[in-house]
């Protein structure tokens, strides 16, 4: 497996991970009011737009080498 299917993967469980993640949390704020839930829940979503700035990123450097 190439360096960039190995990205590819990764980053793209990373970014459902936390995107679900943080609105699992900010859906949990809403129910509770816990401010705990809404720091989590941001902080997810913010770290799946960052992963999914990366992995544009990474895709651009990566463009000439193959998936396989």
């Amino acid at each position: 497996m190439s360096i960039k299917a190995v990205h590819f993967l990764f980053i793209t469980l990373m970014i459902l991970l936390s995107g679900g993640g943080g609105l699992a949390a900010l859906r949990a704020w809403r129910d509770s009011g816990q401010t705990g839930h809404l720091a989590l829940g941001v902080l997810g979503v913010l770290a799946a737009l960052a992963f999914a700035a990366y992995f544009r990123v990474m895709l651009r450097k990566l463009k000439n080498v193959s998936l396989l």
